[in-house]
């Protein structure tokens, strides 16, 4: 159903469904008096104004969109949409997903996004089926999902990195405007995929810039306690910047691009406090590799978590034989073993809740 300058559409509102009909019509006499009097300004004391002044926020965060990314979302033009819940249509069958169709056209529909966690598990498959690759190959995966967003873009959005960013356009939206909680599930895991792929990032410019001006646009668009409840800014906005403006931080990138994530930058530490002004500093700092800040500043660590050097005179001391009557007043088991300068400490801690995690450090000597 495109609209274009000009056009009037007038849908009528069902009172049993309490939804606006996609079927029912006024009659032909009623409709072209309603048209008529929008024609001549009759109705223009009961009509709010658009607000021009939000037209290109608007604009600027549905660029991307088209019919295509619509319709693999199975929400065509004309359709209602329904926020749905995030495991709607995840906990079918994937045959029964591709299948499904509203039998009625009046019916809403929820959006389906791309499953991202599919892809990755297939290509991390074909990494360790694959005898010619080795541990480097799996190390670099963890580290870069650039293959990720690569498999994403070729498998769902026929080799072009504009649709997959119209998704992410369309999951915010969704969000911002339903309330979706698959929609933002969908956001966030896109954006932290984006944010951690430094090969694609660093290779393909046009795709960073546009971005940037994306997560820019989404962001300007929410209001200053977005990130408050939905969100946590330390669960899962700084880590995601974090990592993008660590991939960033180069001098040898083109001044475009360095523009783009300065104003980024500044901005998500001015609205939403995400970076101490030390950070936004240091991370602003043109110099040659990716420090974004301190080890211990980018980890938030606190004394109790900093690695410790261990003396070879302090690992002479280490007890072989553990006593475990000593520890079981607070539920936590442990063995030493010694070997030339190497020792393998292996600890078990049993928490209140039932949970029991298991732990291996290796302490090498310093001589």
């Amino acid at each position: 159903m495109p609209i274009n300058n000009g056009d009037i559409i007038v849908k009528c509102w069902d009172p049993t469904t309490e939804e606006i009909s996609l079927t029912k019509n006024l009659p032909e006499g009623s409709m072209n008096a309603l048209i008529s009097a929008i024609l001549n300004g009759e109705l223009d004391t009961q009509l709010g104004p658009y607000p021009l002044s939000q037209h290109h926020l608007w604009q600027n965060n549905s660029n991307l969109l088209n019919l295509s990314i619509l319709k693999r979302a199975d929400i065509p033009l004309g359709t209602l949409i329904y926020p749905g819940d995030a495991d709607d249509l995840q906990s079918l069958p994937k045959h029964l997903v591709t299948e499904l169709k509203p039998y009625f056209p009046d019916i809403a529909r929820i959006a389906k996004f791309s499953n991202i966690s599919e892809i990755e598990q297939k290509i991390l498959k074909g990494i360790r089926n694959n005898p010619n690759n080795n541990v480097t190959s799996l190390t670099c995966f963890y580290l870069d999902k650039s293959g990720i967003l690569e498999g994403l873009i070729d498998t769902n959005h026929r080799h072009s990195w504009e649709e997959s960013l119209g998704e992410l356009q369309l999951s915010f939206i969704l969000f911002l405007l339903l309330y979706s909680n698959k929609a933002l599930n969908y956001w966030k895991e896109a954006l932290s995929l984006i944010c951690q792929s430094e090969k694609y990032l660093l290779e393909n410019i046009p795709f960073t810039i546009t971005f940037l001006r994306i997560l820019y646009e989404q962001l300007n668009f929410t209001p200053v306690d977005f990130f408050e409840t939905e969100l946590s800014s330390q669960n899962f906005l700084r880590p995601a910047f974090s990592s993008l403006f660590s991939i960033l931080n180069s001098n040898s990138l083109p001044s475009t691009l360095l523009e783009h994530k300065k104003r980024l930058l500044t901005f998500i530490q001015k609205k939403f406090n995400l970076f101490e002004e030390s950070d936004v500093s240091e991370i602003l700092i043109e110099s040659p590799g990716r420090i974004l800040q301190t080890e211990e500043e980018y980890f938030n660590l606190i004394d109790e978590d900093k690695p410790v050097i261990v003396m070879e005179t302090a690992i002479e001391g280490v007890e072989t034989d553990v006593d475990k009557n000593s520890h079981s007043s607070n539920n936590n088991t442990s063995d030493s073993i010694i070997t030339d300068n190497i020792t393998t400490v292996t600890a078990m801690e049993i928490f209140p809740n039932g949970s029991t995690y298991l732990l291996q450090l290796n302490i090498f000597a310093v001589t």
